[in-house]
């Protein structure tokens, strides 16, 4: 069982790290954009 719920944990941290990975570079983007507009 605490293997269970620490995979989960795991798991969870993973995709929270990911998501804030993608929102930074998604953000980093945008700022790039507006200053150099392609």
């Amino acid at each position: 069982m605490g293997w269970a719920i620490g995979f989960f944990a795991y798991s969870a941290g993973s995709v929270i790290h990911v998501l804030l990975v993608i929102a930074i570079i998604a953000i980093l983007v945008r700022v790039i954009q507006g200053r150099n507009p392609i």
